[in-house]
């Protein structure tokens, strides 16, 4: 069985994952992303609900969702990247180097699993996966 294909958003550079404030001003003005300014967000109970916080430096996730692949494969921030890219494309910019959204790819992954039998009545699970660029 052949589970749905899902796009995932990666760093492909040093220095890791992170959302820019071009990035976060698209998901606010386009998908309507809610935003919590830093001092009035709690990190201990992780309240209130929100998907950025805003601090003096730009804008920042709240706890747990830099590395989550809900997050990575939110369809509103894979639609985000893909249109910056895009912009930048358009406008002779796509491979400016010192640009944090060049190193941005977005993988499609592919799981298919199965079960396997033993011939002998116990069975286990296998699961395999496919990862490629969208770029390739």
């Amino acid at each position: 069985m052949t589970f749905p294909e899902i796009d995932v958003v990666i760093n492909a550079a040093y220095g890791g994952f992170t959302v820019t404030r071009e990035m976060a001003e698209w998901l606010i003005a386009n998908r309507g992303w809610s935003v919590v300014r830093e001092a009035d967000y709690d990190y201990a109970t992780r309240t209130p609900a929100c998907r950025l916080i805003e601090s003096r430096w730009g804008y920042g996730l709240p706890p747990g969702t830099r590395d989550d692949i809900a997050f990575r494969s939110d369809p509103d921030l894979v639609a985000c990247v893909r249109e910056l890219r895009k912009r930048r494309a358009d406008a002779g910019r796509a491979d400016k180097r010192d640009d944090p959204l060049h190193d941005l790819r977005i993988v499609r992954v592919t799981v298919a699993m199965e079960i396997e039998d033993y011939n002998d009545g116990h069975e286990r699970v296998n699961a395999y996966g496919l990862v490629r660029d969208e770029d390739d």
